[in-house]
């Protein structure tokens, strides 16, 4: 439930970190606000500067509950540029590490990102709503407490495109995962390349406090576009998922994986695997595509479904689905 937890803490943060620097803008352009504060999301800073075309926020964060769990999105200070000409367009750079944390009755978790150029553009409506953001940034090194993800370039962006749908674009280059999650040659290197397109359904408004809400909101979560590109591995896939009844994903999903080999050799070099597994899967998938009548057997497609709390492949489980919050049938 922690999961969920902190997902539903991020997506709550993202939308009232940039509603409340759209406000502030407003604000010294209008003399008011145009936005609603939410209930349970809380947007604040220590001090504004002005001095145009420049709009310095000290001290910004954004903090909540959730399922019991406290949160916290320390931004530190932004910068905003301010346009006469484009009044609705929001340029942003924040020059402090950013720093996330949740703790609570279900555990904790904490992470920091350093960027060596972290900034935003923001898109308003004309009611001063954010429709847009594009968040990027060089040299990024995203830190936990048993963990350190590092990246060249990162690119983030959210499209409000209305009846509660968000539209979500990443885009990683030269990732370098944990050493935990690192594998041998060919794969030892950073990961090439790594990008998803999907959306989110059922973000209101007004945006669901919590796993259930999302859910009687119309929760779905799908991936229209997934690529990875790690030397001479690359997947793909899609998927679409919602939430039962007991607050679990399911739904479906598609995986295709090219290089097997290299793959296989890679988990064998990290001692993943054993040569003789390595040797029992290269043959399967080889009779395999002989029996289909293909000629390429480094490629390889999955089929994932989700239900009843169980990840299968094929209709064997593969993994158990945590609830990502409490309900009727998940007490918490």
């Amino acid at each position: 439930m922690l999961a969920g937890a902190v997902i539903s803490a991020i997506l709550a943060a993202w939308h009232g970190l940039w509603q409340h620097i759209a406000d502030e803008a407003t604000l010294v352009r209008t003399g008011r606000s145009t936005s609603a504060a939410n209930a349970w999301v809380l947007v604040e800073h220590d001090e504004t500067l002005l001095a145009e075309p420049h709009l310095t926020l000290n001290g910004l964060q954004a903090s909540g509950s959730i399922e019991g769990q406290n949160w916290q999105w320390q931004a530190g200070q932004a910068v905003l540029t301010l346009s006469e000409t484009a009044p609705r367009h929001i340029e942003v750079i924040f020059t402090a590490p950013q720093r996330f944390s949740a703790n609570g009755p279900l555990g904790r978790a904490s992470a920091v990102l350093w960027a060596e150029n972290l900034r935003a553009s923001l898109a308003l409506r004309q009611d001063g709503q954010v429709a847009k953001v594009a968040l990027s940034g060089d040299g990024l090194t995203l830190i936990g407490p048993d963990f350190e993800i590092g990246a060249g370039e990162a690119q983030l962006s959210g499209d409000d495109v209305g009846s509660g749908m968000l539209r979500l674009a990443l885009t990683l280059a030269m990732v370098s995962p944990p050493a935990s999650w690192r594998l041998g040659p060919p794969l030892d290197g950073p990961i090439d390349s790594a990008s998803a397109i999907g959306w989110i359904e059922g973000t209101g408004p007004p945006l669901p406090g919590d796993a259930a809400a999302w859910r009687q909101a119309g929760a779905v979560l799908g991936i229209g576009g997934l690529d990875l590109a790690w030397g001479p591995v690359a997947m793909r896939g899609d998927g679409r998922a919602t939430l039962d009844a007991a607050l679990k994903p399911e739904g479906r999903g598609r995986l295709t994986l090219s290089g097997l080999d290299d793959a296989l050799s890679a988990a064998e070099a990290a001692a993943l695997i054993s040569p003789s597994w390595h040797q029992a899967v290269s043959t399967a998938f080889e009779r395999l595509a002989k029996l289909r009548g293909e000629t390429d057997a480094q490629e390889v497609t999955a089929r994932l479904s989700m239900a009843n709390g169980v990840l299968r492949w094929a209709g064997l489980p593969l993994a158990v689905l945590p609830a990502l919050g409490c309900s009727e049938v998940v007490v918490c």
